[in-house]
């Protein structure tokens, strides 16, 4: 088994995914479940007031976000990383996920290399289906 430091507390420990301990995978957790239950009371507030009433960095809360393991209200501050629309979680809206996902499935179909996928300016906002943005 590999041994690896942690990147959290710097023990070294026996990794077998995770770059944290055990230990330090409990503790996140335990602070994922703060903010999870404060969102569960409080389902429209935004993210700096979580932040404020939990003691979790917005930084560590987005990444909740992003990773859409918890959503917020619509404009608590959380952006799509194509088109730059308020989303609730995860990182692209609906519309830029489908686009991404069908322009993905055409390029695996003719056996192109998927590193030619192109990122949309931020703030862009580019036609789905042949609809002309608004």
């Amino acid at each position: 088994m590999e041994m690896a430091k942690c990147a959290k507390c710097k023990k070294l420990f026996p990794r077998i995914r995770e770059p944290i301990c055990e230990a330090c995978i409990k503790e996140e957790e335990a602070i994922f479940e703060t903010v999870k239950e404060y969102l569960r009371d409080h389902p429209k507030t935004t993210v700096g007031a979580v932040s404020e009433a939990t003691g979790v960095s917005t930084k560590k809360i987005f990444g909740y976000l992003r990773d859409g393991r918890i959503e917020v209200a619509e404009g608590a501050g959380l952006e799509c990383s194509q088109c730059g629309v308020p989303i609730t979680s995860g990182q692209m809206c609906t519309e830029c996920f489908e686009r991404a996902s069908a322009q993905i499935a055409g390029m695996v179909d003719r056996g192109e290399s998927l590193t030619n996928v192109k990122k949309i300016p931020r703030g862009k906002v580019l036609p789905v289906g042949g609809r002309k943005p608004q």
